[in-house]
Parts: C-alpha cells; sequence; structure tokens
C-alpha cells in the first residue's frame, strides 16, 4: 500500500542541514566563553562598574581626535569676534 522504508533526503538538505548545526554550535561555544570571561572579569575587579571602560581602553576604541575636537571648539568660541 504505503512507502513505509526510510526516507532519503537530497544531498543539498543535508549539506545545508550539516552548516546550521555547525553555525549553531560555534555561535553557542562563542556565547559561553564571552559569558565566561565576563564572568571571571568580574571576579578579578574589586570594582565591576570600571569593566567598560576598562573594556573600551583595551579594545583600541579611543577616538584621540575627540579631545583634539573639544580643544579647537574652544578656539572657535574664542575667535568668534569680528570686526566689523
Amino acid at each position: 500500500m504505503g512507502d513505509t522504508g526510510p526516507k532519503v533526503l537530497q544531498p543539498w538538505l543535508i549539506g545545508l542541514t550539516a552548516v546550521v548545526v555547525f553555525l549553531f554550535i560555534v555561535f553557542v561555544i562563542l556565547l559561553v566563553n564571552r559569558l565566561w570571561n565576563l564572568r571571571r572579569h568580574r571576579k578579578e575587579d574589586d570594582y565591576p562598574e570600571t569593566l567598560a571602560a576598562d573594556r573600551l581602553g583595551r579594545s583600541g576604541h579611543v577616538n584621540p581626535a575627540a579631545a583634539d575636537w573639544d580643544e579647537l571648539s574652544d578656539d572657535k568660541k574664542h575667535s568668534k569676534a569680528t570686526s566689523l
């Protein structure tokens, strides 16, 4: 009457499933690693509120031009006097 044997998946479907499972495993491993490191840093530091500033300094995203911009804007405030 009916086909009761095991269903054979298409090869492209097997490959797609393998890629999705692999990416999910990598995502879970990266998430666990991130949480592990965050927990370890909080235990090492006595002051967890300085964690964000410390992370910013270590990541290399400090913008030295921002400090120069403040100085430049102060100079522009002083030079707003015009001769009429």
